[in-house]
């Protein structure tokens, strides 16, 4: 095993994407350690911004979210939801409680998006593809998260 030294010598040499990545690894880890982050109640957060993103689209009878867990869709879901948490982490790593909200709509709104492109959106399709987040949010915001730019959009959002 690494000694500390060891490590903070390492963590001087990474890109500032890196550092990004690795915090938001380390606060979900130390989140799910502590209990302060039970990783259902999580997941239930994205749910729900699943839901009002699908109510947009005009599809009002989305399961909820107990009745998700017994869905065929709902590992894809969970690897899904884990990846939009651990973006919206690394890229919004001092997001209060209620810009967090703001931003995992944001998050599922284009991932929402993404899937139009090529599909119709529907629970499942929604739900499966929460994992291209990354393809979907730069798809709609070129070059924003290689910039540093994202935290931007919230801003704009709580002054308006």
């Amino acid at each position: 095993m690494a000694t500390e030294s060891s490590i903070l010598d390492s963590l001087g040499q990474l890109s500032k994407k890196e550092l990004r990545e690795l915090r938001a690894r380390a606060t979900l880890l130390l989140g799910a350690e502590d209990g302060s982050k039970d990783a259902s109640s999580e997941h239930a957060l994205v749910y729900d911004k699943v839901r009002e993103v699908l109510k947009e689209y005009g599809i009002l009878s989305a399961p909820p979210f107990k009745t998700l867990k017994g869905l065929p869709f709902y590992a894809s879901f969970n690897r899904g939801a884990d990846e939009v948490l651990k973006y919206a982490a690394t890229y919004f790593p001092d997001a209060t409680r209620i810009e967090r909200g703001k931003i995992l709509s944001i998050l599922v709104s284009s991932v929402a998006r993404y899937v139009s492109r090529v599909a119709p959106v529907s629970p499942k399709s929604l739900c499966q593809a929460l994992n291209s987040v990354g393809e979907a949010v730069e798809e709609d915001f070129p070059g924003y998260a290689e910039n540093g730019l994202l935290p931007m959009i919230v801003a704009r959002l709580n002054v308006a």
